[in-house]
Formats: C-alpha cells, structure tokens, sequence
C-alpha cells in the first residue's frame, strides 16, 4: 500500500514537473516572438528583440553566466545532502522513532556528538568578540556566516548522514557511500532542468524589457 502511494505520488510529481516545463519553453517561445513583434513595430520603445544581431549574441554569449548563480550552488549542495539523509538510513529512523539495533543506537549516538561539537564550533566562530564569521562591523547578519548558512547547514546534514550510515553499517564501503549519493535525490535532473528554463526565461525578460 505504502509503495502505491509512493509511486502515484511520484508520477504526479513527473506529470507535474513536465507541465511546469512545458509552459516555460512556451512562454520562452512567446517571449521571443513577442519582442521581436514589440521592437519592430514600436522602435522606440525601451524594448530588444531576442531575434536581433544583439539579442542572438546575447543569448548565446550570457547563457552560462545567467545560470552560474548562488541558486544553483544551493541546488547542488543541497541535493548532496538530501541524497545522504535519505540513503544512509537516517530519514527511516526519524521517521520509525525507533533504533533496532546496538549499531543503530551507537550510530545515532555518535551523530549526536556530532552535532553538538559543530554548534560548538559555531558558536566560537559567531558568538565571541570579534569572531571570525562576523562581519567587520560585529554584526551577525549579514556576515560571512549569514552568507554561507546554507552551505553550512548541507554540509552538517551530510556529515551526519555519512556518519550515520558508516557507523550503522548502512554503507559498507566507499562505494556504497557513493551510490547513496547518486540514487538518494533522483528528483534533482528534474529540478535542474526546470531551473535552467526558469532562470533563462527571467534573465531574457529582464533583457527585453531594458533591466541591462
């Protein structure tokens, strides 16, 4: 019954990330058409057409930079983590409330110190007088610490995670802490494609319209 539910909720996910996509090349397509019409018929409008000299260099020549931004960064990393947290068994246990085994308990005991000796940490790194992580005004936010809070965050989940499936037995070797991280987020090629249409779509209005 669970597995059911499991794969319908799956295949609604699928139906819906493709819908989502489909409608961005639309609009994508009608963008372009759109500002070629606009910059031909209106010429002195604050308008450039897609489909110009310019606006085809444009494109091609800005494409990886529009995508190279802090958002995707958080999508990479964040998938690393979510895939760990999922695979090393961790998600099951928080979900049971329950530890099995004497492995399980040990494991759950160390991620624990863990987590305890990485507040720790960050409270040296945030909290003293002139901490390194603050700002050069001793403010918290922003600083280097608000700046790096979800890459902090990734990376404690994924420690955890790691040690938790390493101490528990759930990854036995090194490659299986590899296939834990390729097969533990199989939704991000979807997450990436539709934040590669988003993000150009939002960068090519900003082109038509003038915001460069």
């Amino acid at each position: 019954m669970v597995q059911k539910v499991k794969r319908k909720v799956r295949r609604n996910w699928e139906k819906l990330a493709g819908y989502a996509a489909v409608t961005l090349l639309v609009v994508q397509l009608l963008l372009l058409v759109a500002s070629w019409v606009i910059a031909a018929a209106l010429p002195t409008a604050n308008v450039r057409s897609l489909l110009s000299g310019e606006g085809i260099r444009w494109f091609f020549g800005s494409f990886a930079e529009n995508l190279s931004n802090q958002l995707l960064l958080y999508l990479v990393i964040g998938s690393i983590a979510i895939s760990f947290f999922r695979t090393s068994g961790l998600l099951s246990v928080i979900k049971s409330h329950r530890l099995v085994s004497y492995r399980q308990r040990f494991a759950f005991q160390m991620i624990v110190l863990e987590l305890l000796l990485a507040v720790i940490v960050m409270m040296l790194l945030t909290m003293l007088p002139h901490a390194v992580l603050l700002s050069a005004t001793g403010r918290l936010f922003p600083s280097s610490f608000s700046d790096s809070m979800m890459p902090i965050m990734a990376f404690m989940l994924s420690m955890v995670s790691v040690t938790y499936g390493v101490t528990s037995g759930k990854y036995g070797s090194v490659g299986d802490i590899i296939r834990g991280l390729v097969g533990g987020f199989t939704a991000l090629p979807v997450i990436l494609l539709l934040y590669v249409l988003g993000a150009e779509l939002w960068f090519c209005f900003q082109y038509v319209f003038g915001a460069f």
